[in-house]
């Protein structure tokens, strides 16, 4: 098992926000496994994981809170706000009641705390053409859109890129010095900071 140490990096702390069952989780396992797994188990309170990603010239370091979407768990989520200087609103494209909760989350956001927020429609691996009437759903959110696909991987990658890209460009300065431990893909973390690739989210 190889071990990698670096320091020195930007740090952006991300949260994943979304009503239960759009897919949040698995988004997340997607980006850190590159693999489809759908049956995971219920995400109780957030979970916690970091990607990499290289972002002009520099490396990010992305602090991701994958959040469970239960409505009677909302005020404890609040707790994560905190700091976060991005947020995914997932909306399950073949489930319009998951637009109207993503309008919650971004009432939310604004009341407790300033982040740049991204829409993020999953499962589009369900769907055969991406309709208008989802595209208009989408924008009406004033946010960055993305529309995803854990199953096939479509956009999983280049929502995470946009977010650290985002962020290097606003907040250069925003670094971490803590030496960090990288292990070699399909290793477990020695620090524990990715226990597991988050909660039951189905794609």
């Amino acid at each position: 098992m190889k071990r990698r140490i670096v320091t020195g990096r930007n740090v952006c702390k991300v949260i994943l926000l979304g009503a239960d069952s759009v897919g949040k989780s698995t988004l997340l396992c997607r980006l850190l496994t590159g693999r489809f797994q759908p049956l995971l188990p219920r995400t109780y309170g957030a979970v916690f994981a970091t990607k990499t990603l290289q972002t002009d010239k520099r490396t990010t370091l992305l602090h991701i809170w994958d959040t469970m979407g239960e409505e009677r768990f909302r005020s404890i989520i609040r707790l994560y706000y905190r700091d976060a200087k991005a947020a995914i609103i997932c909306c399950d494209v073949t489930d319009s009641s998951s637009f109207h909760e993503a309008e919650y989350w971004i009432k939310e956001l604004k009341a407790y705390q300033e982040c740049q927020v991204y829409i993020c429609g999953t499962k589009m691996d369900l769907v055969q053409y991406v309709s208008q009437a989802i595209v208009k759903d989408l924008k009406m959110f004033n946010g960055d859109c993305f529309l995803t696909s854990s199953k096939t991987g479509e956009n999983v990658t280049e929502l995470f890129q946009r977010i650290a890209d985002d962020f290097t460009a606003a907040c250069p300065g925003m670094f971490d010095s803590r030496p960090i431990i990288e292990l070699s893909e399909g290793s477990a973390p020695a620090d524990g900071s990715t226990r597991r690739c988050c909660g039951s989210d189905a794609h």
